[in-house]
């Protein structure tokens, strides 16, 4: 019986398949930096978190462009183009899609995802109810949370064979995520409380004088952009005796005792009557050129300027 031997192995040669050249990695990175580029506010640089298309045609980040509107002294400008513009603005949501996509994507940053998620859970716990009763504009403490505790852990993860040292970002998710906690549990127990029909109002003051910030009372009155949040003040005798000083130039809104220590947006002014429209925050739509038929006027001396 011929004895066959097993036809020898083909050498391979090493040095004609190296790894797999970088070339694509790094175009897939330089393609998503570019994509990240075009979804960062042109004002602070950051990811947007709540992107709007100003008139000028360009998309900023909500907040930071009404700041620019406050800014600016007269007519408001564009900040790329530096012409005249409208301060309307409408939601991109083209851009909110692929921001949402850009931050769950390991391409970028950590950090820089942290951050995001860290804005995206203060933005969720922000919104107020609108005046439809629009569920996407209500506050989300649970989607918040959940933002939260991605940021923290995407700075805390720690490494390989080692510990990750707290910083600052990671605690403050961390802080943001406790808080939300806090508030879902305060929750709990309204709802318990009402099933079990038990008074609870004693709270809120305290609870008003914990979180609700504090502001600044105006002395003088200023010319506030539209937009600006307000609150007016929770003293009867003051507001009674702001209108007074009017001289029947206004009357007192009809709800004007429900309305003592709320906040509101400022819709328009008068330079004349140093007053202002003020309406309340799920009546006011920034795509409308004007909400005055919601607000009511207040004089400028019991309004509160809030950071």
């Amino acid at each position: 019986m011929e004895n066959k031997q097993p036809p020898a192995k083909r050498k391979t040669d090493q040095s004609s398949s190296p790894p797999a050249p970088p070339a694509k990695q790094q175009k897939k990175e330089t393609t998503l930096e570019s994509v990240a580029s075009r979804c960062r506010d042109a004002i602070s640089g950051s990811l947007l978190v709540d992107p709007v298309i100003a008139e000028d045609g360009h998309t900023y980040e909500r907040s930071t462009i009404r700041e620019w509107f406050r800014r600016c002294a007269q007519q408001p400008t564009s900040p790329l183009t530096h012409e005249r513009m409208g301060t309307e603005l409408r939601r991109n949501f083209a851009v909110r899609a692929i921001v949402e996509d850009l931050a769950s994507s390991p391409g970028l940053g950590a950090e820089e995802r942290a951050e995001w998620h860290v804005a995206r859970g203060r933005l969720l716990c922000e919104r107020q109810e609108s005046k439809d009763g629009d569920e996407a504009n209500k506050p989300d403490v649970r989607a918040a949370r959940a933002a939260f505790e991605r940021a923290a852990r995407l700075v805390d993860e720690p490494p390989a064979g080692g510990d990750a040292p707290p910083t600052a970002l990671g605690e403050e998710a961390r802080v943001c995520r406790d808080l939300c906690d806090a508030l879902l549990d305060v929750a709990r127990l309204r709802a318990r409380a009402a099933t079990a029909k038990v008074d609870i109002t004693f709270a809120d003051t305290a609870f008003d004088a914990l979180f609700r910030p504090a502001g600044a009372r105006l002395t003088r009155f200023q010319q506030l952009t539209r937009g600006t949040r307000v609150r007016v003040v929770h003293d009867r005798q003051a507001v009674l005796a702001a209108f007074e000083a009017q001289d029947d130039v206004l009357g007192l809104p009809d709800d004007w005792e429900a309305s003592l220590g709320c906040d509101f947006i400022v819709e328009n002014y008068d330079n004349g009557d140093s007053t202002y429209v003020l309406v309340k925050p799920g009546a006011f739509d920034e795509t409308s050129a004007t909400n005055a038929k919601d607000g009511k006027w207040w004089p400028y001396s019991v309004v509160v300027l809030l950071p």
